[in-house]
């Protein structure tokens, strides 16, 4: 690297002090996915200490050796020797603080990574292209020289990669963040190539002001966050790209559930891919090839149990109410309607894994189901809504957010329970991507196991209110347990018979399973339901209702929905200086007036701080109760009322052109309709109620001006013809 010859391209103002300088580089040395979008992620290799001449004697050596670029993994090890990487623990010298040693400064920091593209599919082959094959991956040698300032990144595509450097450097005056790349820099031949081969205009225009920013804004001393710490990135990456195939197109097509296909199906398809990535090194290190068994509690959709069912894994999953989409999946996909409650009535002592995917209520309970079922049984949740084990979960800490608080419990509920508990961040489309691993340290002995039962049972107390807990498995480790669950792992034969539930079996065959099942065969009976509150460790604990409820503020009486929509439109109004307690006709401007001439005072903004005073706790508590209380009800109202983040305004009419969002949206089951003229069913509320009227004249407004206005829709269209 000694004779390339370096220009500096372009630089970006920034202030910044070295650490933070330092900071921005490990960023993108780490995770340059967040960047450069067409990656998946970068492998660290390893990180040593060598002096620039020991580098250039490596280059030097890899030049003599062209057949050694014709596959990345040959790469790595040529590079593996050269820098006697093999003799240095890579996890050992990667250390998410930014430490530099005087005695290093002397030395170049030698990092190795491989960038990993992002897999793609061959839509006429359904199989992953070239363009994502192994050798398409690229090693990268990073060299950080803390003297000068500056990190040198250098991919190993060819014998030009010297020609492919590129450098960044912060200047002495600390206000100057410089690109710099070989004079005869050479420009990827392709799009492809391009992913780990920057292009010299990508490099200048988006790489350098993003470090540059976050020279600015990072902390240097905060650790960086990592996803996917758990499980191999390589791999991850191309099952996943292989399970999004064979099971996302299908299921995107035929969803027929009220949420967005597009989220959820890919969004089960990650987590499929970690979990069967855990059992797939689970099933390496204990040197097992059989197929691990699960049971997924509070399944949902169950489109998760599907893919792990498909994929050959035994297990079933269970939710309180079936879902649509469940008949759609085969028999070979086991599912089952009932609604648990954490009692020794519902323990899985055949299972290697309980899974817990946004299980909401019984999210807290699965830690202890797991731990109290055998000795083998772990466990993976993904906690979502915040639930402690009776009741709404309360932070203690108000310097923590309410999910880092949450997240804290629920490790504490399974160290509690006797596992090691590993935390690690999914790639999903969901703001609680967040996801918890447990697994036994130990293996104890039936007589340590009952006293850690006590233990889990004294912390259960300790957080549920009534303090009314039953204590039923106090011989847990003789009665509950039988002999097989002591031994180290089950016998499992057809697939269905790798899960349990309660002492006696309840097996569900793939041929037995009925997609649409009856009242008699998924509800539990009067006397065993009562046999098991009787039974259930927290008598606090409910389960949630099998009808979900409807809470949208749609099922509020008119008149107290009225009441709200009146108190806050005519406080706006006040607010605006306009009076409120004068009859409307005798302010209203006559409807024949040209609209342009018409005077209408929208009034003032309130804040949503403001606009909750206006009303007395009963009120607030009852539109608690809905979800998104009091901003729902807003949004709903939206003839009325504009929330723009936390201010609401009256919606002003006569600034929008043409008819209303109902006459220019396509509505649900009128697809086919062509006229863009609403339908009044509704009476529109600047007309009944402000003092200026309504600032449309009657042939405008999509609402009805009067009683004799209001329109009768037409039918339905008969979707059996």
């Amino acid at each position: 690297m000694d004779s390339v010859r370096w220009s500096n391209i372009k630089s970006c103002q920034t202030n910044c002090d070295p650490k933070q300088f330092w900071k921005a580089i490990q960023i993108w040395v780490e995770k340059p996915h967040v960047v450069n979008r067409r990656l998946a992620a970068a492998v660290s290799v390893g990180t040593v200490f060598r002096t620039s001449s020991t580098v250039n004697s490596a280059f030097k050596e890899l030049l003599k050796n062209n057949d050694t670029f014709k596959d990345c993994n040959k790469v790595q090890e040529f590079v593996n020797t050269q820098l006697c990487l093999d003799e240095v623990n890579a996890k050992e010298q990667t250390n998410s603080k930014v430490e530099i040693e005087l005695e290093d400064l002397s030395l170049l920091k030698v990092s190795v990574r491989k960038l990993i593209p992002k897999g793609i599919i061959n839509p006429n082959e359904g199989t992953r292209t070239n363009e994502t094959a192994d050798r398409d991956s690229t090693i990268e040698i990073v060299l950080l020289d803390y003297t000068l300032q500056s990190a040198t990144f250098v991919p190993f595509h060819s014998l030009e990669f010297a020609r492919c450097s590129y450098r960044f450097s912060l200047d002495e005056s600390l206000t100057s963040l410089t690109l710099s790349l070989p004079a005869d820099y050479l420009e990827p031949a392709s799009s492809s190539a391009a992913v780990t081969r920057p292009t010299s205009a990508w490099l200048s225009d988006t790489l350098l002001p993003k470090l540059a920013k976050w020279a600015c804004d990072v902390d240097p001393d905060t650790p960086l966050s990592t996803s996917h710490a758990l499980i191999s990135v390589e791999r991850y990456s191309s099952l996943y790209v292989e399970l999004k195939q064979k099971y996302g197109p299908k299921f995107v097509k035929i969803w027929p559930e009220n949420t967005d296909p597009q989220k959820f199906v890919y969004e089960d398809v990650a987590i499929a891919t970690y979990i069967l990535l855990l059992w797939e090194q689970e099933r390496e290190e204990e040197k097992s090839e059989r197929k691990q068994s699960f049971v997924d509690l509070g399944c949902g959709n169950g489109f998760l149990v599907h893919i792990l069912n498909s994929e050959g894994h035994p297990g079933k999953g269970i939710d309180l109410r079936s879902r649509g989409i469940w008949s759609l999946y085969g028999p070979g996909t086991n599912l089952e309607e009932c609604s648990i409650i954490p009692s020794d009535k519902y323990l899985f002592p055949d299972t290697d894994w309980l899974i817990g995917n946004h299980s909401d209520e019984l999210t807290p309970w699965i830690p202890v189901m797991a731990s109290r079922s055998s000795l083998h049984t772990n466990y993976f949740v993904l906690p979502c809504c915040f639930h402690d084990f009776a009741g709404k979960f309360v932070r203690s800490n108000s310097n923590q957010t309410q999910y880092r608080s949450y997240l804290d419990f629920i490790q504490e509920v399974g160290e509690v329970c006797g596992y090691e508990v590993q935390e690690d961040t999914m790639r999903i489309p969901s703001t609680k991507r967040i996801c918890q691993v447990g697994k036994r340290r130990t293996k104890p002995s039936p007589e340590e196991h009952s006293i850690l039962d006590e233990t889990i049972q004294s912390f259960i107390s300790s957080r549920c209110p009534s303090k009314l807990l039953n204590k039923p498995i106090t011989n847990f480790s003789h009665n509950s347990l039988s002999s097989k669950m002591m031994s180290s792992k089950p016998s499992v034969g057809d697939p269905a018979d790798g899960v349990q539930m309660g002492r006696e079996s309840s097996h569900t065959s793939k041929s037995n399973v009925p997609r649409t099942q009856t009242d008699e065969s998924t509800s539990i009976s009067s006397q065993s339901q009562s046999d098991i509150c009787q039974e259930q460790w927290a008598k606090d604990f409910q389960p949630r209702s099998k009808v979900e409820a409807v809470r949208n503020c749609s099922r509020l009486s008119v008149d107290f929905k009225e009441r709200i929509v009146n108190d806050i439109a005519f406080a706006l109004l006040r607010l605006g200086g306009v009076q409120t307690n004068v009859e409307v006709d005798e302010l209203r401007s006559a409807e024949n007036k040209v609209k342009g001439q018409k005077l209408w005072r929208r009034g003032g903004k309130m804040t949503m701080q403001e606009v909750v005073a206006l009303f007395d706790s009963g009120m607030m508590k009852q539109l608690k109760n809905e979800c998104g209380g009091l901003k729902t009800m807003l949004k709903n109202a939206n003839q009325v009322f504009e929330v723009s983040g936390d201010l609401v305004q009256l919606r002003d009419w006569s600034a929008m052109s043409g008819g209303t969002e109902s006459a220019t949206k396509k509505r649900k089951g009128h697809k086919g309709r062509t006229d863009s003229k609403p339908i009044k069913t509704r009476q529109c509320w600047f007309y009944t109620h402000h003092p200026d009227g309504c600032p449309r004249l009657t042939s405008d407004c999509s609402f009805a001006h009067g009683v004799d206005d209001v329109q009768v829709p037409p039918p339905m269209p008969n979707k059996n013809r």
